[in-house]
């Protein structure tokens, strides 16, 4: 039976204990900088760590893993037995991540590797990992999977609601003066990033959370999605 490992980096929020209780899951981490220091993400910082920094309203910025910190997971996958590698990446719009995993791919003396462009983030990437085992169990064909991961990607939407829109302002995700007068009006941001969106973008604001949580649930009521369909 062909054996399938599956890579995503940490911006997708799986905890330490999480990762462990995911077979065949390796995640390539994220250099964290803060206060011209660098980290490796959930090995020299942790979540809470970084959960604590940003509750203080300190700016964090974010660095895909290195090419040859890819290659290097690539060879220790390949070296466990692997038959297979897929990389669920998050969205090259939005990190470097995809373009690093590719070029390490390149290098490799035996190519096994598909990487996905999920065009998303966080919480779709974490899903489509069961997605992808799911398909990978009925038929191990890596080029069907592709095109398989691909269209299921083409029906994600994400939705964050952030604490404060500080981070977004200064990586240039939202205008600065879009966060200045949501700050000012003490409003509460629901953004929504759409499949192959290039920005995050505001969808609407509320005082409350409860508000943008039914503008978001209406929002998923007019799309194609249905929870009783199976892939």
């Amino acid at each position: 039976m062909k054996k399938l490992a599956i890579i995503v980096d940490s911006s997708a929020g799986l905890t330490l204990e999480e990762q462990a209780e995911i077979r065949d899951l390796f995640v390539a981490p994220l250099s964290i900088i803060h206060d011209n220091k660098e980290y490796i993400d959930q090995i020299d910082i942790t979540v809470e760590e970084i959960q604590d920094i940003l509750s203080r309203n300190e700016l964090i910025k974010t660095s895909q893993p290195s090419v040859g910190v890819a290659l290097e997971l690539y060879e220790k996958i390949q070296a466990l037995g692997f038959d297979d590698i897929l990389v669920i990446s998050l969205s090259s719009r939005l990190s470097g991540t995809f373009n690093s995993f590719s070029a390490a791919a390149d290098a490799l003396p035996n190519n096994n590797v598909v990487i996905i462009d999920t065009m998303t983030l966080a919480s779709p990437v974490v899903e489509s990992i069961k997605v992808a085992r799911a398909l990978y169990a009925k038929n191990p064909d890596m080029v069907e999977l592709k095109k398989s991961m691909d269209e299921y990607f083409k029906h994600t939407v994400s939705y964050v609601i952030p604490e404060n829109l500080d981070q977004l302002k200064a990586s240039g995700r939202i205008s600065a003066g879009a966060a200045a007068v949501a700050s000012l009006l003490r409003m509460k941001v629901l953004l929504r990033l759409a499949n192959h969106g290039e920005t995050i973008e505001k969808f609407t604001t509320g005082r409350t959370e409860k508000k943008l949580v039914t503008a978001m649930f209406d929002d998923i009521s007019q799309s194609d999605f249905n929870p009783k369909e199976d892939m």
